[in-house]
């Protein structure tokens, strides 16, 4: 899904409004700190921490609040 994670980048520098929440934030620590090894990205924490860093200036953070839940199960429904 590299391709994919490329173009939401790209998204976002070209103004489109793009947003993350916590949860990816927290699961993208969690593999890109992961050894290469065991299926990750093998970055060390500083690492990681500024590529959080740089997503969250790209993207608004969602609050994690029952709105955004409910909004998260209709788009899951109303999409494939």
């Amino acid at each position: 899904m590299h391709t994919a994670a490329q173009d939401v980048v790209r998204w976002s520098k070209s103004g489109r409004q793009t947003y993350v929440s916590g949860q990816i934030l927290r699961e993208y620590l969690v593999v890109a700190t992961r050894p290469l090894d065991s299926n990750g990205l093998g970055l060390t924490r500083a690492e990681a921490v500024a590529n959080v860093s740089v997503f969250r200036s790209l993207s608004s953070c969602l609050d994690e609040n029952d709105q955004v839940q409910r909004r998260l199960v209709a788009l899951v429904l109303t999409h494939e």
